[in-house]
């Protein structure tokens, strides 16, 4: 876990969960917008070498138990958020944005992964994401979730979820459908048919500012 932001002992903690792949730099925004708000931003950061789903769901539930017992809330982009999902923690709030929570109706042709830097998506698919090096076997992994989810518990805290219609990562077909029977669920769709008035890819998802002052506001419970 990494505190990029200030040392905040005595403020409740908002766990970012980084995705594998993704370099932590592409959170500073988020990390600003947390600590503006009032939480103490820690980032769970994963090594380059990391192999799977099993290393990955335990380093999040690990993360978990170092925050103790203290109020704390979770934040997650794209697939952190489904690793955080299998790992069936317990934050007192819970923000996914671009996390793709059901398989895709619409069949998208991704090269085979291999040991490369970044995602295994095209690159004009992602936006500007900062990459990092990321292992062969999370790249498959990534890439398995286009035809079948892996089994998650439904959150019982309030969730805010967030999609765009020009995000091939989680269209808002796999995340709104897929969340109606959650108990606590805030819903938003980031483009078109929302206030924003423009469609966001899904790097811009995470790098938009607006989006992690509404993500911040939503964990703080000042929605």
């Amino acid at each position: 876990i990494r505190n990029l932001g200030e040392v905040l002992e005595k403020a409740p903690v908002a766990l970012v969960v980084t995705t594998p792949g993704v370099a932590g730099d592409a959170y500073l925004g988020w990390v600003d917008a947390l600590e503006r708000t009032g939480f103490d931003a820690r980032l769970l950061v994963f090594p380059s070498s990391l192999m799977g789903w099993d290393a990955a769901v335990a380093g999040v539930k690990s993360a978990v138990d170092e925050l103790g017992t203290q109020d704390w809330v979770l934040a997650a982009h794209g697939y952190g958020g489904v690793l955080a999902l299998m790992a069936e923690v317990q934050p007192d709030r819970l923000a996914l944005v671009a996390t793709p929570l059901s398989p895709q109706v619409t069949k998208l042709s991704i090269p085979e992964p291999s040991s490369q830097e970044g995602l295994p998506w095209p690159q004009s698919w992602l936006g500007e994401l900062p990459a990092t090096w990321l292992s062969r076997e999370m790249g498959r992994a990534y890439v398995s979730l286009v035809e079948e989810m892996p089994p998650y518990a439904i959150p019982a805290c309030p969730v805010w979820l967030v999609a765009s219609g020009s995000d091939p990562i989680a269209p808002p077909e796999t995340v709104r459908l897929a969340s109606v029977g959650w108990p606590q669920r805030t819903w938003r769709r980031a483009g078109i048919l929302s206030l924003s008035g423009s469609e966001l890819q899904h790097a811009d998802l995470l790098l938009d500012p607006g989006i992690a002052r509404e993500m911040a506001e939503f964990l703080s419970g000042a929605e």
